[in-house]
């Protein structure tokens, strides 16, 4: 049997590199189909010597004639896809999984354009991130110091910049003194009282002398930055949650769900002074940046088989996408439940459409969000414009680096943005006036019962 690895084949191939033609070889017992294969097969043979290293060809010798299905990559002069493939299989691989190669490589690279188009956005919108926040920083350093000079005594001693922060919003004054701006921790403020850091009073209002005014007055401002430190270091809670007070404590009143304060202003109020959250974005901004760069190194060097088996799911970013996208369908949930739907995730549609996020309201409208976590997790959808004939408005929930690019797509101009925050979704474009949405009564129904469901067995 000829395979290109035998010892007539390996004959047959020396002749042909010393200048005999695929008719001499037929003299000696060889067909005309084994003569023109193994003439090719040296030809590539010799390519593969001018353009690629000994390494390939080495592979090239020992896949024998089962190479020859990677010939239209010759046809291409395709010489980096091919060392690419040589190096990465197996010379015992089947010819059916071989012929797949091309393409899978022709697929690689395309992924590869998709995710570099969407890493060089996300770094380019974090890079810009990154100099309005350097200059933010800088003012506040000096705002910083400017504004300390109008606070009491104490808080200048304060060296910690987060409980500083923390100090500038929950701490206001009232008659010259320094009191509680916002409530903190209920269980935390109750022990403050206890020791005599806190003490309540309760005035007159000189402005309405039928009203009453209840002030925390602070008495040691350095024994609270203390604490606070500890409880952070601890894990315990520190930001006041209404959830977390107990109802027997608050028989006579409803407990308050705000943390302020009527009627008193943070210190925080002065211009420029906090400067935590900044400092902590920007760290943020350096390990998205470092991970999208690494990430597209690491999936620029992943080998075809592994990109084979990738087909079935997404690329190495998947895992972070998909927790994302889990977020994004939150916050569609709670934003649309707040504008007054009936809202359910992951119903289908008749196409065989799943929604990510979809509500019906009072009036029988149907909205329909669909959440996107990264650029290439947009540019691969190729069905949404399907949905737009079920919905009677429609939305995309992204992060504002994606969206500073679909807003200059003009497939999608008609359609809702959604910008994702951390809590909330904010609206950064309405949706634009649409048709009546196609068998509404039936969508409505649909998400009823799919709720219904969801109550009776758990899924």
């Amino acid at each position: 049997m000829i395979t290109g690895k035998d010892e007539r084949s390996l004959w047959a191939i020396q002749k042909l590199r010393e200048g005999w033609k695929p008719a001499d070889l037929k003299k000696h017992g060889f067909t005309d189909s084994q003569s023109k294969k193994l003439s090719q097969f040296t030809n590539c043979l010799l390519q593969l010597e001018e353009h690629c290293q000994t390494d390939h060809v080495q592979k090239w010798s020992q896949l024998g004639l089962k190479g020859l299905f990677l010939l239209s990559m010759f046809k291409q002069n395709d010489w980096e896809g091919l060392g690419e493939i040589l190096l990465s299989v197996d010379p015992r691989i089947k010819r059916d999984d071989l012929v797949q190669y091309p393409a899978l490589i022709q697929a690689k690279r395309e992924r590869i354009e998709a995710v570099e188009t969407g890493v060089r956005f996300k770094v380019r919108d974090l890079e810009r991130e990154r100099g309005k926040l350097e200059e933010t920083v800088a003012i506040i350093k000096k705002n910083r110091e400017e504004s300390k000079k109008l606070l009491p005594d104490l808080l200048q001693k304060v060296e910690n910049d987060e409980a500083l922060d923390f100090l500038m919003d929950h701490l206001g004054h009232r008659n010259g003194q320094i009191c509680l701006a916002k409530r903190l921790d209920y269980n935390w403020q109750r022990n403050l009282k206890k020791k005599g850091i806190i003490i309540l009073k309760e005035e007159d209002d000189p402005e309405d002398k039928w009203k009453t005014l209840r002030t925390h007055y602070v008495m040691d401002v350095i024994a609270i930055a203390e604490d606070y430190q500890r409880r952070k270091k601890r894990g315990y809670r520190t930001e006041y949650d209404y959830e977390h007070v107990p109802q027997n404590d608050w028989v006579y009143w409803d407990i308050p769900e705000e943390a302020e304060y009527w009627g008193i202003d943070s210190l925080s109020k002065l211009k420029g002074i906090k400067l935590t959250q900044e400092k902590k974005r920007l760290k943020e901004i350096e390990k998205e940046i470092q991970q999208a760069e690494e990430g597209f190194k690491s999936f620029r060097k992943r080998r075809p088989e592994s990109f084979s088996e990738s087909l079935h799911r997404s690329n190495q970013f998947a895992s972070f996408d998909m927790e994302k996208h889990g977020q994004l369908q939150a916050l569609g949930l709670k934003w649309l439940y707040n504008k007054g739907y009936m809202v359910t995730t992951e119903l289908t549609l008749p196409d065989n459409l799943r929604c990510d996020v979809i509500g019906v309201d009072k009036e029988g409208k149907i909205c329909i969000l669909e959440c996107k976590a990264s650029y290439q997790d947009y540019t691969k959808d190729e069905k949404w414009q399907r949905y737009l004939k079920y919905c009677d408005s429609y939305y995309f929930v992204a992060e504002k680096d994606l969206l500073h690019w679909m807003q200059k797509d003009s497939q999608c101009e008609n359609v809702g943005l959604l910008k994702a925050h951390s809590k909330h979704l904010e609206i950064d474009r309405e949706c634009k006036p649409m048709s009546e949405a196609e068998q509404s009564e039936d969508t409505a129904f649909n998400i009823g019962r799919q709720l219904s469901r969801r109550f009776s067995f758990g899924h």
